[in-house]
C-alpha cells in the first residue's frame, strides 16, 4: 500500500491521523492470537510519517489494511454479479 492509498483510505473512513492510528492498532489486535502482546495505538505523528513516506508502514498494519481493501473489492464484485443476475432475470 503506498502513501497516497493510505491517506485516501484514512480520509474515506473520515478519521483524523490520531483516530486512524488508534483504529489500525485495534484492527491488528483484533486479529492477533490470544495471549500475544497487544499493539499500542499509533500516534498522529507516526501516521503522518507513513503518509509522507518518511517511515515505512509496519508489516502487520499493511496486512490489516490490504485485507480490508481486498474485502471491499470482493464485496464490489459480489454486488456487480448480483446486478448482472438481476438484469438477466428481467430480460424476456
Amino acid at each position: 500500500m503506498n502513501r497516497d492509498d493510505l491517506k485516501a483510505l484514512r480520509r474515506e473512513l473520515g478519521m483524523t491521523q490520531a483516530e486512524f492510528g488508534e483504529w489500525v492498532a485495534q484492527q491488528i489486535n483484533a486479529g492477533q492470537p490470544e495471549g500475544q502482546k497487544p499493539v499500542g495505538a499509533y500516534s498522529r505523528q507516526r501516521v503522518h510519517e507513513w503518509e509522507s513516506g518518511s517511515t515505512a508502514l509496519p508489516a502487520k498494519a499493511e496486512l490489516v489494511l490490504l485485507r480490508r481493501q481486498l474485502a471491499q473489492k470482493d464485496q464490489e464484485i459480489s454486488d456487480l454479479k448480483e446486478k448482472q443476475r438481476q438484469r438477466q432475470r428481467q430480460k424476456p
